[in-house]
This record gives structure tokens, sequence and C-alpha cells, in this order.
């Protein structure tokens, strides 16, 4: 498990890693065995072996070989290898990274049980599937339009500016009320709701919609899609719904899904996340409405208490 620290990056079951801000050289790895891993700055040169490391990860869905070079040059971020003989080391882990001069991610997202006091509950729930984008844009059209006129209650969820993101997902009762732990969780990574990393995160291509500007009571953001090496011409798509009000949740879902494919051709595997009261909901809409069907059981989302 990782630790992120002031200066200092640690694995546990006896490994130790001191000086992890020194951004040149080796970094020296203690361990209770005899074998020695080198710590090293993560370079352009190494995407080859990283890449190896990468092959067969999340059966195909590894966001690694999109985000790699991304990463490297970010100057706000180190990305830190484990070598061993030269080679990056995937038998004992493939990369970190952390984030300067402070981490924006306080928190560790995890996909096992939940480490916040309630056993087996999940801060998020994860439902998968996979479409085509063609077949998809069709039945979202048709779903919309049913849902409108059946007088289920639709409001079009609201598209986010900066500055409406910064006032949003800032306000108390959005942090205090609809936020997971009072966390924001994109594509797996945590933040904490600060004007600093909200910053950064409007620099990214993601798409943010509320129920309402005013008295949001559902916040969602889409990330940008990117190829993964599930098969040919594969988009993964992460979409990150807060609240609990079903309907505006589920609205939010299919304008994200509508807004995201609409660039896209082929196959798109999705990752959505949400509130898990509403895991039955969501699944039995997903299957009746727009035919589509979990495709990997993953544990849901959990937000560990202790930093790491």
């Amino acid at each position: 498990m990782l630790k992120w620290g002031e200066g200092r990056l640690a694995l546990e079951k006896g490994h130790t890693l001191k000086g992890a801000h020194a951004p040149k050289g080796g970094l020296a790895l203690e361990h209770e065995e005899s074998h020695e891993l080198e710590w090293c700055r993560a370079e352009e040169a190494d995407f080859p072996d990283v890449m190896d490391i990468s092959r067969g990860v999340f059966g195909g869905l590894d966001y690694l070989p999109a985000r790699y070079h991304a990463w490297v040059r970010d100057p706000a971020r180190r990305v830190i290898l484990a070598k061993k003989k030269g080679k990056v080391d995937e038998g004992v882990t493939g990369s970190a990274q952390y984030l300067l001069p402070i981490p924006y991610c306080l928190r560790a997202v995890k996909s096992r049980k939940s480490f916040s006091g309630v056993p087996g509950k999940p801060d998020q729930e994860i439902f998968t599937t996979q479409f085509e984008t063609e077949d998809i844009l069709l039945k979202l059209e048709a779903t919309i339009v049913q849902l409108k006129e059946s007088g289920v209650e639709w409001d079009d969820p609201v598209l986010l500016g900066a500055t409406d993101v910064k006032r949003v997902f800032l306000s108390p009762k959005v942090v205090d009320e609809v936020l997971p732990g009072k966390t924001i969780i994109q594509d797996w990574a945590p933040y904490k709701p600060l004007e600093s990393n909200l910053e950064k995160l409007v620099r990214q291509d993601l798409i943010w919609m509320a129920d309402d500007k005013e008295e949001p009571r559902v916040v969602s953001l889409g990330t940008a899609p990117y190829r993964v090496p599930l098969g040919t011409g594969y988009h993964r798509l992460n979409i990150d719904i807060f609240g609990k009000h079903f309907p505006r949740v589920r609205n939010q879902f299919l304008a994200q899904v509508q807004q995201r494919v609409s660039t896209l051709e082929g196959p798109v595997y999705c990752i959505l996340s949400f509130e898990p009261s509403m895991w039955q909901d969501m699944l039995l809409f997903c299957q009746t409405a727009l035919g589509l069907h979990m495709d990997r059981d993953i544990e849901g989302q959990s937000l560990l208490e202790t930093d790491i």
C-alpha cells in the first residue's frame, strides 16, 4: 500500500523509500529481505518498459498508455518507477505518482470493501458496460424523448462552465451533502474540494453537470474518452455522478453519455460510479431502457480514511 506524505513515499510490508523529492539519481529502497530496487524519476524513454507491465492490467482497461506522457511532463506531478537491474520491475510495483508542492489526492480510492466504518458498504457503486456508439446514440435519443413525454421526472441537466464549477462544487451544501466523504472522485482519483484542485481539473477535458446551479442535489463529471488496449478501436469512458436523487442521477448519466459518444466511433467501455443505494434502480433502468447489461462485477469504490 502506498503512503503519500510530506517529502516521503513509503511502502508497507517492510519497504521504506526516503528522499522521494530528489529529482536526480536513484532512490534507495530498504527491505527486510535482501533484494534491492532502485526508485527513480520516470522519463519519456521508460515508456516501452512501462507498457510491458501494462499488458493485461485491468483486463485491457488500463489508463496508463493514454496518460503516461502527460504525467511525465506535468511539472506538478512526480512519477516514480521501481527498477531492478535497470528494468522496470513488475513483480513489486509498476509505478507510483505523487503531486507537488502538496498532494492533490489526500485519500485513496480502492475497489475493495469499505474502510469507512461500514463493513461492505462502498462510497460509490460501480456499473460497467460496453456498447457501440452508433447503437447507443439511437437508444439515448429514444429514451430521453420517452421520459419527457411520459411525465416521468425530467429536467435537462445543466452544463457548467469553469466559474460555475467552482461555485457549485465548493458550495458547503454540495460538499457536505452531495459529495461522498466530502471528496470529488474523477476517474478513480480523489480530490479534496479546494479551489486549487478545481483549477487543475477545469483545465482538463471534463464535462461538468448539475441538476441546478443554485440548489444542486446531483452533480457529475465525465472524463474525456481515451483509447485502451481492450480491443481494436476501444475507448474507455468514465462518468462519476454524486447525489441521492435517482431520476436526476439517471438524467445526468444519459446526458453525459450522449455528450461524449456523439463525437466517437466504434466500441466504448463505460464505467459509471454513483450512490450505492441506487444500484438496483440503475441496473434495471440500463437493462430495460437501453438494453445495457453489467459487463464486469467490480466492487464499489471506497475512500480510505488514512493517507496512503
